[in-house]
């Protein structure tokens, strides 16, 4: 059963400052949202700390959030609940690695709703730490190799 509500690590305000910034960071509880349409609940089981992210936490990463916000571009974890147009035998209950944008919180919380083109189903034999690493590093690194042939 899921619960009503969770924990996450809430930015108050960026600061170009990375220890003010990362003192800005409180727990908050929040209320589990329901998924809308083609969006998924999960449960987070990882989420990584990149570059971006402190980029982000500075002011400094080009993308910017309403504020207070949830701080976190990746992870990987369980799908709890989907919402309409979603198959839910599909779904419930697999691995996916995950990635959040737009104006949303991101993934440093216990509970995460990704749009369903935001999540990649992950092979059960890949470890959820792995799997919580897909999306940033993964594909920049392989944008520039890709970049630099000619």
């Amino acid at each position: 059963m899921t619960p009503k509500t969770y924990k996450a690590l809430e930015l108050t305000a960026c600061n170009p400052n990375l220890v003010k910034a990362m003192l800005g960071l409180k727990i908050v509880e929040k209320s589990i949202p329901r998924p809308a349409e083609h969006q998924l609940l999960i449960k987070m089981a990882y989420a990584p700390c990149n570059p971006s992210d402190i980029a982000f936490l500075q002011g400094a990463y080009g993308v910017s959030k309403t504020m207070p916000t949830v701080p976190g571009f990746e992870g990987a974890g369980f799908v709890k609940a989907v919402g309409p147009g979603l198959d839910p035998d599909a779904w419930l209950g697999k691995l996916v690695s995950c990635f959040a944008q737009g104006n949303n919180d991101g993934t440093w919380a216990e509970y995460f709703i990704a749009d369903a083109n935001q999540i990649m189903p992950v092979d059960s034999n890949l470890d959820p730490k792995q799997a919580s690493c897909f999306f940033v590093n993964p594909f920049t690194a392989w944008a520039c190799r890709n970049g630099h042939k000619k």
